[in-house]
């Protein structure tokens, strides 16, 4: 079934310049990414964005990190989209855990 699905390079891995090759694990996938977008966060938005997290211990945390630098959002279009994206983003984050 053809799925869309939102994906985020956070600021630690904008810092690191990982965005162009996150891109293109998703189209080497067979993914269409359909719109990018950089991010930047403010205090509030970020509360916003993440409200669901607003009573967990991590959220101030949370919100000061995804406000301390710019973000790349992408909206990602494919056949099964969530699976493919959602076990992207886990190599990603075995291959760079800090981003």
């Amino acid at each position: 079934m053809i799925e869309q699905t939102f994906a985020m390079v956070k600021p630690d891995g904008v810092e690191m310049r990982l965005f162009g090759q996150i891109r293109q694990r998703y189209t080497n996938a067979g993914l269409r990414v359909i719109n990018e977008k950089i991010v930047k966060f403010t205090v509030s938005s970020a509360r916003i964005f993440y409200r669901e997290h607003r009573c967990k211990p991590f959220f101030v945390g949370l919100y000061l990190f995804m406000t301390s630098g710019p973000c790349v959002a992408f909206l990602i279009e494919g056949e099964d989209a969530i699976g493919k994206v959602r076990g992207i983003n886990i190599l990603i984050r075995t291959e760079f855990p800090s981003a």
